[in-house]
C-alpha cells in the first residue's frame, strides 16, 4: 500500500496569465482542491490563459484525469487557454489511457 502524499495548490499570476501548480498526489481526496484553483483562478482573474503545471505531481488516478478534462472544458468554455505541463507520472497516465488531452 503506497503512502499518500497531501496536495498542496499554489497559484501564480504574470500578467494575463495564472500558473496553477500542485505539488503531491492527484487523487479521490484531493481532486476538489484541483479543480476549484482551476475554477477560482478563471472566476477571479480571468485570464488569457492557465499553465496547469502538474511536474511536481507524484501520482494521478483517473479522477485526477477526469479533473484535467473537466479544467480544459471550462477554460475552453470561458475563452481561456489551458495548457497543461506535465511531469512524468501525469504523462505516462495520459499516454496509457488516451483521454485527449495532451502534455505541452
Amino acid at each position: 500500500m503506497r503512502s499518500a502524499t497531501p496536495l498542496s495548490v499554489s497559484l501564480e499570476q504574470i500578467g494575463d496569465s495564472i500558473t496553477v501548480r500542485p505539488v503531491g498526489e492527484v487523487d479521490m481526496s484531493s481532486v476538489p482542491m484541483l479543480g476549484d484553483s482551476v475554477r477560482r483562478a478563471l472566476e477571479k482573474h480571468r485570464p488569457e490563459s492557465i499553465t496547469l503545471d502538474l511536474t511536481a505531481v507524484s501520482f494521478i488516478d483517473a479522477r485526477g484525469l477526469h479533473a484535467l478534462v473537466m479544467s480544459d472544458r471550462l477554460a475552453r468554455k470561458d475563452g481561456c487557454r489551458l495548457r497543461i505541463k506535465c511531469g512524468n507520472a501525469v504523462r505516462r497516465m495520459i499516454e496509457l489511457t488516451h483521454v485527449g488531452i495532451s502534455c505541452g
